[in-house]
């Protein structure tokens, strides 16, 4: 059967979309290594043991990059209602512009945060730009905004190199 509606304003992407096709980008694969919670896409992620990785616990953690969605995941197996099992593989970005999962309104050359904790109320790995005591991090070198966003969209284009991030705790 075929489409018959569709909306007239489309979105743009969806969290963990790649945002160009440009040649400069770089990802790595990693087992989630979480007991029982599914990673999100377009999220921050720690390293873990060798080729894995968990949600964000900690600022002074290895971060590893963003969670890249992918559609050749199956989707009883691998996906769950928030996104990838634990124990299944996904890609993960670690040089180039995605969209990710904003909790606020976020514009070109706004500071570049991540939730560290869920403490503060957030979710751990979402993006943000306004400080949370204890509970994000903030890029203070390679990462900036490339397209802001909106929380009613819920996502926006940040441009990363995790070669060159440098962050610290708020």
């Amino acid at each position: 059967m075929s489409q018959t509606t569709y909306l007239r304003d489309q979105l743009a992407g969806r969290p963990g979309m790649l945002a160009d096709n440009s040649w400069l980008k770089d990802s790595v694969s990693a087992v989630n290594d979480e007991a029982s919670a599914e990673i999100q896409f377009g999220i921050m992620v720690q390293q873990a043991a060798e080729g894995k990785c968990t949600i964000l616990t900690l600022a002074t953690n290895k971060f590893l990059g963003i969670s890249l969605l992918d559609h050749a995941y199956h989707l009883s197996q691998e996906l769950g209602d928030t996104g990838v099992k634990p124990d299944m593989m996904l890609d993960v970005l670690r040089r180039g512009r995605i969209f990710v999962k904003i909790d606020e309104d976020v514009a070109v050359g706004d500071a570049v945060r991540f939730r560290i904790d869920n403490g503060g109320g957030g979710v751990p790995g979402v993006f943000r730009k306004t400080a949370d005591a204890g509970n994000t991090a903030v890029a203070s070198f390679g990462a900036r905004w490339f397209k802001g966003g909106t929380l009613a969209n819920g996502f926006a284009v940040l441009e990363i190199g995790m070669l060159a991030l440098e962050t610290t705790a708020d």
